[in-house]
């Protein structure tokens, strides 16, 4: 078995929830999917970082890769929101 995933299996999930909340970010209309992945995956890095386990890159790359993805989550659905607004806004005004 890989030494890795024996050694700190919380940093290796945390990551493996972390690669899924930033392809739920990069894909459209699937943010809901990075908003439900990411925290766990934060969550589960800091505590693969608490714990006494070597290879702690992994709950390091997990929460800073988390919370980047997060925040570029958070700032494609405030774009969308503006944009869907916006969209309504000026067919409403052509629409009198």
């Amino acid at each position: 078995m890989n030494k890795i995933w024996v050694e700190n299996k919380i940093g290796v999930i945390a990551l493996i929830f972390t690669i899924v909340g930033v392809i739920g970010t990069i894909l459209p209309l699937m943010g809901w999917l990075a908003f439900l992945t990411l925290p766990v995956s934060f969550v589960l890095g800091i505590v693969s970082l608490v714990k006494r386990k070597p290879h702690k890159w992994l709950g390091i790359t997990s929460i800073i890769t988390s919370f980047l993805a997060f925040i570029a989550n958070i700032i494609l659905w405030v774009i969308l929101a503006v944009g869907i607004f916006v969209f309504f806004n000026e067919w409403l005004a052509q629409m009198n």
